[in-house]
């Protein structure tokens, strides 16, 4: 008697274990550039591999700096600077989603000075700050780094590749898992785009199933 209700006990605790650890073991479904898409000119999706970008390097405690010449997106990508151990340090950031070409010239030395001598003509950085990274960049000072960050939209990864002072690319790039961020970022700007303008974004298959047969 005592043998089958203890038989009994561990069969229902064996399936109990199986039921929980199957729902750890389903987690949601995971980011993907299906479930999201970008309206408009084709420079939605560069918009928000720029605010991708940035959101990544704020949470590292870098600041951005106005980089932008005009509208249109010309000037920098990205500029972005923190203090470090001994003084500040300077990072320059050129933005591509998934295949989008990346041309060397992009994050070229002499391009990146003109374009910071146009942001302070314009008012957009202080002479003081212009006049640094300038002074940086022309003596190749390790306080100033320029990388490629390409957001890989399609697999939720992102990587990262720092370049020479003629904006070529080297061999060993850093690679991150950003899918999260990707979905939170593409979740909260379609919640802001009341008039569907930029982005429309899906739910994930499983709740669409499950949304379905209610």
């Amino acid at each position: 008697m005592w043998a089958v209700v203890f038989a009994a006990f561990l069969g229902a605790t064996a399936a109990l274990v199986l039921f929980w650890a199957r729902i750890a073991l389903s987690p949601p479904a995971r980011w993907t550039e299906a479930r999201v898409r970008f309206l408009g000119h084709g420079q939605v999706k560069g918009d928000f591999g720029e605010l991708l970008t940035a959101a990544i390097l704020t949470q590292q405690g870098w600041r951005q700096l106005p980089s932008k010449i005009d509208a249109g997106g010309h000037g920098i990508d990205g500029l972005f600077i923190r203090r470090g151990l001994i003084g500040w340090r300077v990072l320059i950031t050129e933005t591509k989603c998934n295949a989008s070409s990346y041309r060397p010239a992009q994050l070229e030395t002499a391009k990146l000075i003109r374009a910071l001598g146009d942001l302070y003509a314009m008012g957009a950085l202080d002479w003081a700050t212009s006049d640094a990274i300038i002074r940086a960049l022309k003596w190749r000072s390790p306080r100033v780094r320029k990388e490629l960050w390409r957001h890989h939209l399609h697999i939720g990864h992102t990587t990262i590749t720092r370049t020479n002072r003629l904006g070529v690319l080297n061999r060993h790039p850093r690679k991150r898992d950003t899918a999260a961020l990707m979905e939170s970022l593409a979740m909260m700007i379609g919640a802001m785009d009341r008039e569907g303008r930029y982005v429309l974004t899906a739910p994930p298959a499983s709740s669409a199933r499950a949304a379905a047969s209610r």
